[in-house]
């Protein structure tokens, strides 16, 4: 009798191609809401991703994080979106018709952001994911 030794290489494609979906799916969900997108597209260039990124600096005293982060959402809608964000706080109707509806989610966060006094620093990270998830789909949606 003989017996021939038996290969593995289509094993080793079968898991390599396995790991290699696995990192790729949960790299896509991990990444949602994180500074990770923004962080890969290269140096902070503008003054509110600059800021965004100072913002994960824990020392932070609440008020000045908080003023932080308003400031970022501010530069962001101003720099990239050409919008003042601050008519959205003064009158509902005359702000919806100057904003587009593609600000929507971005009109809702800045009001939520613009109504916090303090925010606190175990609710910072949700913060900074919704502010990060709403950078990601304003940008997509102007290209």
């Amino acid at each position: 009798l003989s017996f021939k030794t038996p290969s593995y290489g289509g094993l080793l494609v079968l898991v390599a191609g396995s790991v290699l979906l696995a990192l790729g799916i949960g790299g896509r969900f991990s990444t949602t809401g994180s500074l990770h997108d923004l962080q890969n597209r290269g140096p902070a260039s503008s003054r509110w991703e600059r800021l965004l990124f100072r913002l994960r600096d824990s020392s932070l005293e609440d008020e000045e994080w908080t003023d932080g982060l308003r400031r970022c959402a501010t530069w962001f809608c101003i720099d990239e979106l050409d919008v003042n964000p601050y008519v959205w706080l003064t009158d509902d109707l005359s702000s919806a018709e100057i904003s587009p509806k593609s600000t929507a989610g971005v009109r809702a966060l800045f009001i939520d952001i613009a109504n916090q006094c303090n925010i606190e620093p175990e609710y910072r990270e949700e913060f900074l994911a919704r502010f990060t998830k709403m950078v990601i789909e304003a940008q997509t949606t102007r290209t």
